[in-house]
């Protein structure tokens, strides 16, 4: 259970958050960036809805866990009944292997090579084919994953970037 400390401590950071949104909304849009899509004030209110967004996670996931029947991560959970001749699985008897030392290196040599294809191969085919490499490296397996995930993120962000944003995609 959440201890009052920690609840204020999220409602703090909600508090932040709404002030820095507001905050923002005071920066005027003229002068040598009248021209940005994003505009001057774009940045501040991202983080102002990020710090208030998890904010509001800290101070909620606890009562939603409870509504839902879920418990949270670290949590105690209902024991499982075990046979008495074996221990139930636990971190300590079930390793985890460690990922192998090749997977950073190519995940760099992956965004590298988005970004020089980008002007190349332009903004869907690149996200496309870069989403893929990187749900692959990653451990996806699943053809739908493979297939669907790249889709769907590659067009919502061109949309929103160029209808919501106002920013063209290279």
């Amino acid at each position: 259970m959440a201890s009052i400390a920690d609840r204020l401590f999220a409602l703090l950071w909600v508090i932040v958050g709404i002030v820095v949104v507001y905050s923002a909304g005071d920066i005027s849009g003229g002068g040598a960036n009248a021209q940005d899509g994003l505009g001057p004030k774009a940045f501040p209110q991202a983080i102002g809805v990020i710090l208030a967004g998890l904010g509001l996670w800290l101070l909620l996931s606890e009562p939603v866990a409870r509504l839902i029947g879920r418990p949270r991560d670290g949590a105690p959970r209902a024991p499982s009944p075990a046979p008495h001749d074996e221990a139930p699985p636990t971190s300590e008897t079930e390793p985890v292997e460690p990922a192998p030392p090749w997977r950073v290196p190519l995940a760099i040599l992956i965004t590298v090579a988005y970004a020089a294809l980008l002007p190349i191969l332009h903004y869907v085919a690149a996200t496309l084919l870069a989403s893929v490499a990187m749900l692959a490296l990653l451990g996806a397996r699943r053809l739908s994953v493979l297939i669907i995930y790249p889709l769907v993120l590659t067009f919502a962000a061109q949309y929103a970037f160029t209808t919501v944003v106002g920013v063209i995609l290279p």
